[in-house]
């Protein structure tokens, strides 16, 4: 499957703010989501707040989607989309 890969954190960003609503000829586009992080690194913050307050919201919200949290030690934040359409 195709990723695209968006650097950054998700520090102040709500869970409705990044609810996934595409579907083309009836099928998610997005299949599955991975959020990589580091438990200590300062550059994680933002994701490791929206793991703890958001993220199961965020997963209610999208049934369709797969929502996975990896520990990537010393690595900075990455999120991981998967796609229908693959390569």
């Amino acid at each position: 499957q195709r990723r695209a890969r968006l650097q950054g954190t998700l520090e102040g960003v709500s869970s409705a703010q990044v609810c996934v609503r595409k579907m083309i000829r009836g099928v998610w586009q997005l299949q599955k989501l991975t959020l990589r992080y580091c438990p200590t690194n300062g550059s994680s913050s933002g994701v490791r707040q929206f793991l703890r307050n958001n993220a199961a919201e965020f997963a209610k919200q999208n049934p369709q989607l797969e929502v996975h949290a990896a520990v990537g030690a010393g690595k900075h934040p990455i999120v991981i989309g998967s796609y229908a359409w693959g390569d």
